[in-house]
Formats: C-alpha cells, structure tokens, sequence
C-alpha cells in the first residue's frame, strides 16, 4: 500500500510539474505569434500550392478505405496473437500500397518529396521545436483526455476501454509488444503526418479554405482512430498540428511533435499497464 501511495504521489507530482510548464510553454509561444505575426496571404498560398488534384487526392482517399474494407471483410483469427499479427501486417500494407501510391503521383506531379511536404534539409532544423509545441499543447490534452474519459465513465457507467493498438503495448512483454511500440512512434506519425498534413490539408484548404480545413482534417484525423475517449483530444492535437504546418511551411516539427505525443503515450500505458 505504502508503495502504492508513494507512486501515486510522484505521479501526480510529474504532471504537475508538465502541466504548469505546458503553461509557461503556452505564454512563450503567445509572446513569439505576436512579437512576430505570421503573413496570412503568403502562408496560405505557400499551402495550397501544395494541394492535389481531385483526382490525385481521391485516388490515395480511395485506396485507404479500400484496404479499410479489405481489412473488415478478413475473418480475424480467434487466438489473440494471431489477431495482432494480422492486425499489424494490415498496418504494414496500408502503409506500403499508399506510400507507394504517394510516390507514383509525386512523380506525376515532376516534383519530389522536399518540395510537396517541406522536408528540404534546410528546414530539417524545425524539428527542434517540437519539443516545445508539444509541451504548450499538454495542458490542454491532458484536461481534455481526463475529461472525456471521466464523462463517459460517467455517461455508461464504466471505465471506457483503451484504443485496441494501445490494449496491445499494455500487454505482456514480447517481440509483437516491440513491434506495436516502433510502429506507434515512429512509423505511424511519419505516415499520419504525410497523409493528413500534407495532402488532405493543403487540398481542402483550396478549396475551402484554411480555417474549414483545420477543422475537417482534425475531424477526420480523429475518426480514423476510430477510439470515442480520444475524439476531443486528437481533434486539438490535430488542429494545433495543422497550424504548426501552415505557419512554419513543412512537416518536419509536426512529425516530431507527433513522436513525442505517441511516445509519452505509450510510456504512460506501460507503466500503468
């Protein structure tokens, strides 16, 4: 029991030293936008120059629902580890067929990856800053996450049940728990960030523009974890990442940003679970 409490204690000690540092982090960004206000016109333009086709972003749309209900149609295995590892190559193939998609149209396009998502080698030095985006975003995410679950707690009557990829890194130690783990860190927020930053992002704010497009990208960024106690959470983790990719013209401090958050949370899980 004694250990129990001192654990508790230096828990919630750490998050609120995180919290109240996410605040400082917060008012030094606030000082930074308006000591130095961005350029809406240009960054807007800069964004949507990026944007695709109809044709283009339809054809990757497209191929992500097809796999989605290539997927749902499979009948899974009964034994759990069979499930994960069918699960896990689903993932695998998801990621290949669009990255591969990915690649065809940007050389349709005569560009390259630099040029269309902002990973010249010049702005490879933006990732510093994810660090500290992604701490001015934690006060918020954590009162949002600890909201959602206790009022669905409160709604059903019981503790909401964790994302089924996060149900998998709680479990017991082994080679498809490490799979899981380097996938959620630092494969899935590469691929993430590429498919709802840097394509669906830029194409809906052409057509729609920027503020309709921040919300429908984080929307959907939602949905596609298809999980009810994160909607609230990744739908700001999302709007925040959208603009950090509008103002600073490039993926890479998004991409890192999104590591951090998928690894806190994955340490989070494992030492709970």
């Amino acid at each position: 029991m004694e250990e129990i409490t001192t654990s508790t204690t230096w828990s919630l000690v750490l998050s609120a030293i995180l919290f109240f540092g996410g605040l400082l982090a917060t008012v030094r960004l606030f000082v930074f936008h308006r000591n130095n206000p961005p350029d809406h016109e240009a960054l807007s333009r800069v964004l949507t120059s990026r944007a695709w086709t109809v044709k283009q972003a339809g054809s990757v749309l497209g191929l992500l629902f097809l796999i989605y209900f290539f997927g749902s149609c499979i009948p899974h295995p009964s034994n759990e580890g069979q499930k994960q590892l069918t699960q896990l190559l689903l993932a695998f193939l998801m990621y290949a067929a669009i990255l591969v998609m990915i690649n065809r149209i940007i050389r349709e396009r005569n560009q390259n990856w630099a040029t269309t998502f902002g990973f010249e080698h010049s702005k490879l030095g933006q990732l510093k800053l994810s660090p500290a985006i992604y701490l001015a975003l934690l006060p918020i995410l954590m009162i949002t996450t600890e909201g959602s679950y206790y009022l669905l707690e409160l709604l059903n009557g019981a503790e909401p049940e964790l994302q089924m990829v996060s149900q998998y890194i709680t479990g017991e130690i082994g080679w498809m728990k490490v799979l899981y783990i380097l996938v959620a860190i630092f494969i899935a927020p590469v691929y993430e960030e590429i498919f709802f930053r840097g394509i669906i992002f830029p194409f809906i704010a052409k057509h729609y523009g920027l503020t309709a497009s921040i919300i429908w990208t984080s929307i959907f960024f939602a949905l596609m974890h298809f999980h009810l106690p994160s909607l609230v959470p990744l739908t700001l983790l999302s709007t925040a990442l959208c603009l950090t990719h509008w103002r600073i013209e490039s993926l890479w401090p998004c991409i890192g940003v999104h590591m951090i958050f998928n690894t806190v949370s994955v340490t989070a899980l494992h030492l709970a679970g």
